[in-house]
């Protein structure tokens, strides 16, 4: 199939935001600590911390880590150099009390997503509309985040699809 340049362009203008996710396990004898007790995500705005977001995995659901131990993530930019050695991100989450000196790190697991956000600039909207209308003229259709170009969720994805298999059921059988 030929793209035709101002496709291509559209396409270039689209941005998108990288992301690590630091998966980590601990074995305590005590348990988690207070701090993270009962706490599903936290999110970290202050200047001295390159992470944006943690979430506790052990918290949403206790069946998913073994006794006496408790997992969460940590989430910030892959471009982010600060953390290339995941040693200055554990000994941050020593210092906040989230790792106690007596617990001992089972499991470190490193994810990077690219494109893991899109990001909304003056040049999306225009660029979505080119795109996709390319896309219908060819029978394609585009929906979900990475489709669609926005920040959805599984319930948005399911109605999306939805609503396209309606639309398509209906013209395959006019």
């Amino acid at each position: 199939m030929n793209v035709p340049s101002n496709v291509k362009s559209a396409v270039k203008n689209l941005l998108s935001n990288s992301v690590r996710c630091v998966n980590i396990g601990v074995k305590s004898e005590k348990g988690i600590p207070k701090k993270l007790k009962d706490k599903h995500w936290i999110y970290f705005h202050e200047p001295q911390f390159s992470f944006y977001r943690a979430g506790v995995y052990s918290n949403v659901n206790a069946a998913n880590v073994p006794k006496n131990c408790y997992s969460f993530y940590v989430e910030f930019s892959s471009l982010n150099e600060k953390y290339k050695n995941i040693e200055n991100l554990l000994d941050d989450f020593k210092n906040l009390g989230f790792i106690r000196k007596a617990d001992k790190i089972t499991t470190v697991n490193i994810i990077d997503i690219p494109y893991a956000y899109v990001i909304f600039d003056s040049k999306r909207k225009k660029s979505i509309q080119i795109i996709k209308e390319f896309l219908k003229e060819h029978g394609i259709f585009s929906i979900g985040r990475y489709g669609a170009w926005e920040y959805s969720f599984i319930e948005k994805n399911m109605t999306d699809a939805k609503t396209l298999a309606t639309i398509l059921s209906k013209e395959r059988f006019v």
